[in-house]
């Protein structure tokens, strides 16, 4: 997508994302994606899980979102470093799959 396609939200520091095939793959920051992404563990078992917002947009409230984040630039860094992920909430099958290569987690 462009730079500046996504909308930033007043209220949080995220960008908006529509519809769960629009997650860009290669964004690094928080994103607040729709509820219904929880339903495809294909995404979310590689996504880091902050939690549920009532974002705004212009002032505008919009339907509740799920904040996430991609965890490979942090499991990267965790397989290079030894270190251990801290994370705000994971998906078990993504934990035990780092656990399995040597990685462990610290769940905030």
């Amino acid at each position: 997508m462009p730079e500046g396609y996504y909308q930033k939200y007043d209220n949080y520091d995220a960008i908006n994302i529509n519809k769960t095939k629009e997650i860009p793959i290669d964004y690094e920051g928080w994103m607040g994606v729709p509820i219904t992404a929880l339903d495809k563990p294909e995404i979310m078992e590689c996504m880091e899980i902050k939690g549920f917002i009532r974002p705004y947009i212009q002032g505008k409230s919009i339907y509740f979102r799920t904040i996430v984040r991609w965890l490979w630039p942090k499991l990267l860094n965790a397989y290079q470093t030894g270190e251990p992920v801290e994370v705000e909430g994971i998906y078990h099958s993504a934990e035990l799959w780092g656990r399995e290569q040597g990685i462990t987690f610290k769940i905030k």
